[in-house]
């Protein structure tokens, strides 16, 4: 019921925009000119990639806010989650972008409608070579309040592939080494990608190997220990193939790998192992997380250290198939 509400004010408001005076928006920025762009969101801009622009259509009591917001090519929000209440998105103009945590990105065109619920991790935000415009209608909920996370960052944008993808790059990255290799991989191989967060994050001293109490000496010594996770798994029904990505730890996995794995439903996909290490390879990394991934085939793919080219990943990810 909510979406077909959604469709219909889409409908309408697309009509009434065709009442608004073009003069509103510069023609030459791309924009259909049926609606305001408004002023620099200043007040959001920490939140933002960029310069987006924020035009109230409604708000004050008794009413629903709606604002036009607009966003110049390659702006984009941070990820972020509508508590209790959700939000509904109707395009108007230009091409956008919008993903939620651990699902493919999904291109916007005009009279696209995206119908976020409450607690959904997402973002949203302009194509690189577009302006971009949509309606957002805050979906009224007693003590709703918005939660901005972490941004989208030009390495991740820049590795963005619409939805028909059908490789996944899952990483865990401790220290941010294993964080780039992942999303170079991401954009070599048109995959989508999803970072594997730990509920609470490693500290120096918790990656501290050489003292035997260590967080992670602790967890590595217990083969039964299973970390827990802070994100929301990823939807992975729709991939075939998932590159899989971690810091080599005590000669294999950490330990929170064997949590996601755990986790999902990974009968028929192929699992390719990637690392980032000092010192030590995969060895028998593969052998050793079989167990957590019931019905999947696990490939030893190599240590990604250093930084590689496009051309040089695409032959490593053909290869480790």
């Amino acid at each position: 019921m909510r979406h077909i509400i959604a469709k219909l004010l889409a409908a309408a408001l697309l009509l009434c925009g065709c009442a608004q005076t073009k003069a509103q928006n510069d023609m030459k920025n791309g924009l259909d000119g049926n609606w305001p762009v408004g002023s620099l969101n200043t007040a959001y801009a920490k939140y933002f990639i960029g310069n987006s622009h924020l035009a109230s259509l409604a708000e004050g009591e008794g009413k629903l806010p709606v604002h036009n917001v607009t966003f110049e090519p390659g702006c984009r929000n941070n990820w972020h989650i509508h508590h209790k209440g959700g939000q509904i998105l109707i395009v108007v103009s230009g091409k956008g972008w919008y993903q939620e945590w651990g699902k493919p990105a999904r291109e916007l065109k005009v009279g696209d409608v995206v119908d976020i619920p409450a607690e959904v991790k997402h973002w949203h935000g302009a194509a690189a070579d577009s302006w971009f415009q949509h309606i957002a209608l805050s979906v009224p909920a007693e003590g709703a309040s918005t939660e901005w996370l972490e941004s989208v960052d030009d390495a991740y944008y820049s590795a963005l592939v619409p939805g028909e993808s059908k490789s996944l790059v899952a990483y865990f990255s401790a220290t941010g080494t294993t964080a780039q290799a992942a999303k170079d991989l991401a954009k070599a191989t048109g995959s989508a990608i999803y970072e594997i967060v730990p509920k609470e994050k490693y500290t120096s001293a918790d990656l501290d190997w050489r003292n035997d109490r260590s967080r992670s000496t602790l967890e590595m010594k217990d083969p039964a220990s299973r970390p827990e996770l802070r994100s929301t798994l990823p939807s992975v029904k729709d991939y075939d193939t998932i590159y899989l990505g971690f810091p080599i730890w005590w000669y294999t996995a950490p330990r929170i790998i064997n949590t996601f794995l755990e986790s999902l439903d990974l009968d028929g996909k192929t699992i390719v192992l990637f690392a980032t290490s000092g010192g030590s390879d995969l060895g028998d990394t593969a052998a050793s997380l079989q167990g957590s991934a019931k019905g999947a085939r696990i490939v030893s793919g190599g240590l990604l250290n250093g930084r590689k080219s496009e051309e040089e990943l695409k032959a490593w990810a053909q290869n480790a198939k």
